[in-house]
């Protein structure tokens, strides 16, 4: 017989436990409720998750991303050889994925 059990746990409580916020460097100011901010700008990051289904697997994914051009603001992008309107990404909203193209 299987039995299972599901719960849910906010990710700042899991994430950024008390252990974690009492030993980090605090030269570099942790706010939660700024961790969406592009650094640097106003802007937010496009944030998604959902639940998809792959091969009959239920699969949680998550997309990060923004466009090159509020990630590079206030360097010197231009003429360069990134397309300052395609967007920065990690993760998928179609594939179980992690992977990203910030290193291309």
């Amino acid at each position: 017989m299987i039995s299972r059990d599901t719960f849910f746990v906010s990710a700042s409580e899991s994430v950024f436990n008390e252990a974690y916020i009492k030993n980090r460097d605090n030269k570099y100011p942790l706010d939660l409720d700024l961790l969406s901010i592009i650094p640097h700008t106003e802007r937010q990051y496009n944030i998604d998750a959902n639940v998809i289904e792959k091969g009959k697997v239920t699969v949680q994914v998550f997309e990060i991303s923004a466009t090159y051009k509020d990630v590079f603001n206030g360097l010197d992008a231009e003429n360069k050889k990134y397309d300052l309107n395609s967007l920065l990404k990690v993760g998928s909203m179609t594939e179980a994925s992690l992977n990203g193209n910030w290193g291309e």
